[in-house]
């Protein structure tokens, strides 16, 4: 390694560190300010553990985080394929805000779960937000696809119809695979860090250091964790649609075709067995994952 590739990386890396740390500290700080504001707009809902939270907190974290995303690839000069990323990030936060102010307010609707009961509801004449949100994502992910594709990428995109169908699916299954998993103080952002993990690897363009890429994908996350684990607030499907379509964007940006479609079957077949076997059964069932699942929990 030269002299100056030393002197780069000395300098880089303490400051790709200082920003990581500073995007953690900024989430929290998000978090409070953004739980009090639900708590005066009467977002509320019963967690856990039994007493009324504010939900939806993720939201302002959320959105702070898409004009980051925005602003790093701009400044990157990523191709026009990542700006996927901060598009339906923001699409399904949303769509997830409009199904938490509903369900907040209504309890009828809070008391609908999973696919089945809003199918049933819906046939019986009830749209629930459930439903609109399922519509609109399920419209929205592919025609983004397709859209944010056009433009010549420089990385596996999606092209015809069946690639933007398959990637529209991966991503608004990926937001429902983290809205599923959202049922326990931390499990949802546990699984969130986890899938950055693995992804993380695979999304570094050659511009973008990677740990630019963890500040603003990962970071707000960890952010969160804390105050989720506590109790205190509900990130609410805001939140968990949200960073699981940001995931999905991701993958279907890194990965390669075979590798979306195996993915995309993967938690097509997820979906359709949590209607009848949970997820906290599945991961009561292993050790390690109950393991995982319990640590930071007070």
């Amino acid at each position: 390694m030269s002299g100056f590739a030393l002197r780069l990386l000395l300098i880089t890396v303490p400051l790709g560190a200082l920003w990581f740390v500073s995007w953690v500290w900024l989430s929290g700080y998000l978090v409070r300010r953004g739980a009090a504001l639900m708590r005066s707009w009467g977002m509320l809902r019963h967690s856990a553990r039994g007493p009324l939270i504010p939900t939806a907190a993720a939201a302002g974290v959320i959105s702070a985080q898409v004009v980051a995303i925005t602003a790093v690839f701009w400044l990157f000069r990523t191709p026009f394929l990542y700006f996927l990323l901060p598009f339906v990030t923001f699409g399904f936060m949303v769509l997830g805000f409009y199904d938490d102010f509903r369900a907040a307010r209504e309890y009828d609707q809070s008391a609908i779960k999973g696919w089945r009961g809003h199918l049933t509801a819906f046939v019986g004449g009830n749209i629930t937000s459930g439903v609109v949100k399922a519509v609109c994502g399920g419209l929205m992910a592919p025609l983004a696809v397709a859209v944010f594709s056009a433009v010549p990428a420089g990385a596996p995109a999606a092209r015809g119809l069946a690639g933007c169908l398959r990637d529209g699916v991966l991503i608004a299954l990926s937001a429902n695979a983290a809205n599923c998993l959202d049922v326990k103080p931390g499990r949802a952002c546990k699984g969130l860090v986890l899938g950055w993990l693995f992804l993380l690897p695979l999304l570094g363009y050659r511009a973008v250091p990677r740990l630019v890429m963890a500040s603003v994908t990962v970071a707000p996350i960890l952010g969160f964790l804390p105050w989720d684990l506590s109790a205190k607030v509900m990130m609410g499907d805001s939140g968990a649609n949200a960073w699981g379509a940001l995931w999905g964007a991701a993958f279907v940006v890194a990965a390669p075709p075979d590798a979306r479609f195996a993915t995309a079957v993967f938690l097509l077949g997820a979906t359709v067995v949590a209607e009848t076997v949970t997820f906290s059964s599945i991961i009561d069932s292993c050790a390690l994952l109950r393991r995982i699942d319990d640590w930071g929990c007070h």
